[in-house]
């Protein structure tokens, strides 16, 4: 099994440097925030201020989609 990999120290613009590269797919066609949060969970250690980062970005797609 691979480690996951922890980025609880680095600041909160984690999600399109190191996230967004890695689970494109499932963010944009993705229709379950937390399916999509299970799946980073299973791939990152994040502090509860970079899940609030990934929740904000989840919500502006979910915005930008029904406009």
């Amino acid at each position: 099994m691979k480690n996951k990999t922890n980025f609880t120290k680095l600041g909160n613009d984690i999600f399109y440097k190191y996230i967004y590269p890695v689970l494109a797919k499932e963010f944009l066609l993705g229709n379950n925030y937390e399916e999509f949060a299970n799946k980073v969970s299973k791939l990152f250690i994040l502090n509860p201020e970079q899940w609030e980062v990934i929740l904000y970005e989840w919500e502006f797609k979910e915005y930008i989609y029904q406009s």
